[in-house]
C-alpha cells in the first residue's frame, strides 16, 4: 500500500504515529521509504508536517552528522529502484560511528529482485559501515529480520 494523501484510512495512522514521535522529542527518527511506500509528490512523507525529530530520506544518499555518528540514508521515490548509488559513497570520517538506513535487496540476482535496489553484500562490507538498518526484499531475509550489523550477519 502506498501512503498518499488520498488514502484517508492511512491518514489517521500517520497522525497517530507522528503524535507518538512527538512524545519522544529527544529521540531522532530516521525513515527510509521503500517500494511499497515511496517518497512521491503526493505521499505523506512529502505532504505531511512531521515532528521535528523525524528525518525522511529521499532518493539521493544523504548524510546527517551529529557528535556521535554520521547517519547515511536513502529512500525510494518510486515503486522501483535499480541503483541508489551506494557504490559511489565514501565514508568521510571513520573515527565516528557510521550508520546506514536503507531499503533494498541484499545480493539480488533475479530480474525481479534487481528492481528493488539490489545491493551486493560485498559493496556494503567494503564501505565500512558500523551498522546497517536495511529493510530487505522478503525473499532475501529470514522472517522478521530487519537490521544487519556491519559484518552483514543477521542478528
Amino acid at each position: 500500500m502506498t501512503y498518499t494523501k488520498t488514502n484517508t484510512s492511512s491518514g489517521a495512522t500517520i497522525e497517530y504515529i507522528n503524535n507518538l514521535f512527538k512524545e519522544i522529542p529527544k529521540t531522532k527518527i530516521y525513515i527510509a521509504p521503500g517500494n511499497h511506500d515511496p517518497y512521491t509528490k503526493n505521499s505523506y512523507y512529502n505532504q505531511y508536517k512531521w515532528s521535528k525529530n523525524v528525518k525522511i530520506f529521499g532518493d539521493k544518499i544523504e548524510k546527517i552528522e551529529n557528535e556521535e555518528a554520521n547517519i547515511y540514508g536513502y529512500g525510494f521515490n518510486d515503486f522501483y529502484c535499480t541503483n541508489c548509488g551506494i557504490e559511489d559513497l565514501e565514508l568521510e570520517d571513520k573515527s565516528k560511528l557510521n550508520l546506514l538506513v536503507i531499503h533494498g535487496t541484499l545480493d539480488g540476482a533475479s530480474i525481479e529482485e534487481k528492481q528493488y535496489n539490489s545491493i551486493p553484500k560485498k559493496i556494503l562490507q567494503e564501505k565500512g559501515f558500523d551498522y546497517i538498518a536495511m529493510r530487505t526484499h522478503p525473499q532475501k531475509r529470514p522472517s522478521n529480520q530487519y537490521c544487519i550489523s556491519a559484518d552483514l550477519q543477521y542478528p
